[in-house]
């Protein structure tokens, strides 16, 4: 059976290809998933398409994940922190942490996104990985410092 796929489909192929499936296969699982569509002159038109869509999408996504990559290693990002008496940070900061202060700065950066090993537990000053894309990833310069 020949099927359109509609969306990458891990062994089988990705979106827009025409491939050849078992007939259960594709009757019983990507077809009823809103997978695949059964190969037709209309169906492979419209997933081309989809697909032209898409890669416009990503290259929009792309463009943007790098204007604020660019804008992250532009400006620190200073988090100030209670310190006890010895010189001790009250907790730690984290990846939340750490997003809430860029959106603070106008960055829209989602924790996952912020690839921190473990917690920040004293003042100074960290580079702290990002990836706000597959294929953009930025370091952002993060100072702890004194409340």
């Amino acid at each position: 059976m020949d099927v359109v796929l509609l969306k990458d489909v891990q062994g089988i192929g990705k979106t827009g290809q025409t491939v050849s499936v078992k007939d259960g296969y594709g009757r019983n699982l990507l077809i009823p998933r809103g997978w695949a569509v059964s190969a037709s002159a209309g169906a492979a038109a419209q997933a081309k398409a989809q697909q032209v869509v898409q890669q416009r999408t990503a290259q929009v996504n792309r463009q943007r994940a790098e204007e604020i990559a660019r804008r992250i290693e532009a400006a620190p990002c200073v988090i100030t922190v209670p310190v006890g008496d010895q010189g001790k940070l009250h907790g730690a900061v984290t990846s939340s942490g750490i997003a809430s202060s860029l959106q603070k700065q106008g960055l829209e950066v989602d924790k996952q996104q912020i690839l921190l090993e473990k917690p920040l537990a004293q003042l100074g000053e960290y580079a702290v990985p990002v990836r706000l894309h597959p294929d953009v990833k930025a370091t952002v310069r993060v100072i702890l410092s004194k409340a």
